[in-house]
């Protein structure tokens, strides 16, 4: 259950402070990001956790068995036959709990949080040994994943002639993971926790000191909207405060492809 690269979590100044100096961290739920009195924007998602996957058959005679293989809700030895048929798989995943952040810095995720108010940023520099550390110490739930979203339409047809050797794939990609492809630039990447309660959850605030060793503050004002632009080829920075053993290094963030080898933090 590996993730190496950082990430990126926004949020208010305060929020970023408390994280960076105390580990204290929001986990919040699946379920959650559907509440309209709680959300808006990007945030709120009213079709969290579901996908439909529809499976087409033009003509098949197979063992009920052989379908299973696939994933395919059949069982037994009987045959199965379909003509110009299909089978509408729905599911639903369960509510869990969900720490959210992004792969990237200079994306939607940052226009987004612009919106939404927030000021600074934490980049987590060790995301393996940062959920390693919740995951040791979180008692209401267990770690099941760290996955970037995956992008697609929630409902998914396909062709059994066509598509046969991926179905199984398809749907077995958890449904907590799929987001419109319109959200995809936010790169967002999720940790997943089931819970260990069948009871309804609500999110929580958790203080996990060690999760300070794996996070550096940002802090973001004053940045060009229109700067933030895909199509922009201005460099734009973020101040990067780090504590050390010798007080405060600064360091910069750009974006664009005009910035080379500047594009680094130390």
């Amino acid at each position: 259950m590996k993730y190496i690269n950082p990430i990126f979590k926004f949020s208010k100044k305060e929020h970023r402070d408390t994280l960076c100096k105390k580990g204290e961290i929001r986990i919040g739920t699946l379920f959650d990001f559907k509440s309209i009195e709680k959300h808006k924007g990007r945030i709120l998602d009213l079709g969290e956790g579901t996908k439909t996957v529809n499976v087409f058959f033009d003509k098949i005679s197979l063992p009920a068995n052989e379908l299973n293989k696939y994933g395919l809700p059949f069982s037994g030895t009987g045959i199965v036959n379909l003509t110009n048929s299909t089978i509408s798989l729905n599911y639903e995943e369960k509510d869990c709990f969900v720490y959210c952040s992004s792969s990237a810095f200079f994306s939607d995720s940052l226009k987004q949080a612009i919106e939404d108010e927030y000021d600074a940023c934490t980049l987590i520099i060790d995301p393996e040994n940062f959920y390693k550390e919740i995951d040791e110490n979180f008692d209401e739930g267990k770690l099941i994943t760290i996955s970037p979203c995956i992008y697609e339409d929630r409902t998914i047809s396909v062709k059994w002639a066509e598509h046969k050797d991926s179905i199984k794939t398809i749907l077995d990609i958890p449904a907590v993971l799929i987001k419109p492809k319109e959200y995809s630039n936010q790169r967002e990447v999720r940790g997943v926790l089931n819970p260990n309660t069948e009871n309804i959850i609500e999110p929580l605030i958790k203080t996990y000191r060690n999760l300070t060793k794996y996070t550096i503050p940002i802090s973001f004002n004053d940045l060009d909207y229109n700067a933030l632009s895909t199509d922009n080829q201005q460099r734009i920075g973020v101040r990067v405060i780090k504590s050390n053993t010798t007080g405060n290094s600064d360091c910069l963030l750009y974006t664009s492809d005009a910035a080379d080898e500047e594009d680094s933090v130390d």
